[in-house]
């Protein structure tokens, strides 16, 4: 009988250490669904687009430019990339390439040396089943034999509270900049000019010698008649 209540206590312990044990575990280890929605977002989409990564708008073009561009839009059929002036009435475009894949990159050295100074603009048109779709960067300046003049910055131009704030003493009382001026240098005598003096000995000269000219034909003139007259 004195055995008994020892073997209900350890009856007892036996049951109740096994639930504990299991209730420990359910609430340390989470479950893998749990810890995947917590650690891991969700996967996004990729970009999927059609643009001219470079050049960009009023960016000054010399010499050979890298063209990168994007086609990555499903449904592409083709695509073109062409060039005009920015004033195209006509709406005449120069191919510079094509293609039917997409395409992610430097597409090809665009060559400005052999285009007139201007500004131009850039468009790539992808063709879909039943439509097209354009992306035109512009205007491109491109510079290779000029170059635009500086805009005038802010110091430069007076704003209307200055205009406002002269009075005649300040404006009468203003510094004047004297420019400096270059002295021309004389320039080398010309060989080809003839001085008075020596105008004047070449139209005695000449005069002398037409003189001395109808004197000879008067001689000569004189003798044919006196030895005419003889015979």
């Amino acid at each position: 009988m004195r055995r008994l209540p020892s073997l209900l206590f350890l009856l007892f312990l036996w049951m109740a250490f096994p639930a504990a044990v299991s209730g420990q575990q359910t609430e340390a280890t989470p479950t893998p669904n749990a810890t995947n929605q917590e650690e891991s977002p969700p996967p996004q989409p990729g970009q999927e687009t059609v643009r001219i990564r470079y050049p960009l708008e009023n960016e000054i073009l010399t010499g050979s430019i890298p063209i990168e561009v994007e086609i990555s839009l499903p449904g592409v059929n083709s695509w073109e990339l062409a060039f005009s002036f920015s004033e195209n009435p006509t709406e005449t475009w120069f191919l510079l390439a094509q293609g039917s894949q997409p395409f992610s990159g430097q597409l090809l050295l665009w060559d400005t040396s052999a285009l007139s100074d201007g500004d131009y603009s850039l468009r790539l048109r992808a063709y879909f089943s039943d439509a097209a779709r354009d992306v035109r960067v512009e205007p491109l300046k491109i510079r290779n034999y000029s170059i635009d003049p500086p805009s005038p910055t802010a110091s430069q131009t007076p704003s209307p509270t200055q205009n406002l704030s002269r009075t005649p003493a300040a404006s009468s009382t203003a510094t004047k900049t004297e420019i400096a001026r270059l002295t021309p240098s004389p320039l080398p005598p010309n060989p080809a000019i003839l001085e008075k003096r020596e105008i004047s000995r070449s139209a005695l000269r000449g005069a002398g010698y037409s003189l001395l000219a109808f004197g000879v034909i008067g001689l000569l003139a004189w003798l044919k008649n006196r030895f005419t007259g003889k015979r």
